[in-house]
């Protein structure tokens, strides 16, 4: 279950968000154009995001830094993004106003004045942000995954489109029920009915009898898919450590268009953890996914 122990796969767009420069420049004369001719996978869409962080009990005294993080982030873009018949991407982010808004507590925090990323490209290894005037502000390496795996999902699908979405949002992907369960039984995981053709399949994760890091520290831990049968969809997923304590939730949205096919509208993860003092927060997640259009010229096997 290494979707729940990592960022979702298209965080990138978090991380233009949060990076900090490390290369100004004031020339616009080393920015990249995206080329389309090589491109066999295009994907664009709108993604906005919630996150939220708060204590667990109203005495805890958190660390210092929890007045940033209890600070609502709101972000919203545009994304088209190119993906060549190697798996190598190239990026185009456009910053949008939050349709969103949502109170923020006062704390001692400093304003930040710096200039304002607009525009994003990200190509080569390279990121460039761009302001609101065009202007080249700064670059940062930036190396992106590589997506020839997703490549190969799509060549085996009649439904690219539910693919992309699950990708997009690191699950909630539309599943062959019949072989998901007997892979389940094979496996020897354990399998509950929940009615109105839910199921949980609740599974060990343990990669050649060792643990799997997580905040520093070598754990077991234990998965909960729950599926829908009739709507052939992953709803959510739970992860728990080793003596049964919830470690992070993710749930899925989904909306059915073309064919009835499934994609991911909404996702929504929760981690659980501890900050340096000892007082458990929670952090939340909440991504919309909205207007997504798929150009797909990759060959089906």
């Amino acid at each position: 279950m290494k979707k729940l122990l990592s960022f979702q796969l298209f965080m990138t767009v978090g991380l233009v968000f949060l990076v900090s420069c490390n290369h100004f420049v004031d020339t616009k004369d080393n920015a990249p154009t995206l080329a389309n001719t090589d491109a066999v996978l295009k994907i664009s869409y709108e993604l906005e995001t919630i996150t939220v962080t708060k204590k667990m009990g109203d005495n805890a005294k958190p660390d210092p830094l929890y007045e940033i993080r209890a600070r609502p982030l709101v972000n919203r873009a545009f994304i088209d993004l190119k993906i060549s018949d190697d798996g190598n991407s190239e990026w185009e982010i456009k910053n949008l106003e939050p349709t969103f808004s949502i109170p923020s507590p006062q704390a001692n925090i400093p304003p930040d004045n710096s200039a304002k990323t607009a525009l994003t490209r990200i190509k080569n290894g390279m990121a460039y942000f761009y302001g609101k005037d065009q202007k080249l502000l700064r670059t940062h390496q930036m190396q992106m995954p590589n997506f020839q795996d997703l490549l190969n999902g799509i060549k085996g699908t009649l439904n690219p489109a539910s693919v992309v979405s699950a990708r997009i949002a690191n699950g909630g992907e539309e599943i062959d029920v019949k072989e998901k369960i007997e892979q389940a039984t094979r496996k020897g995981h354990q399998i509950t009915e929940l009615g109105k053709g839910l199921l949980a399949i609740r599974a060990r994760i343990d990669r050649n009898g060792k643990g799997t890091q997580f905040n520093g520290k070598e754990q077991q831990f234990t998965s909960v898919d729950i599926l829908d049968t009739n709507a052939k969809v992953i709803l959510g997923t739970s992860m728990y450590d080793q003596n049964e304590n919830l470690v992070s939730r993710m749930i899925y949205k989904h909306k059915y268009e073309k064919e009835n096919v499934p994609q991911v509208e909404m996702s929504h993860y929760e981690l659980f953890g501890k900050d340096s003092k000892g007082v458990s927060f929670t952090t939340t997640t909440t991504s919309y996914y909205r207007n997504m259009t798929i150009e797909n010229s990759v060959v089906r096997k």
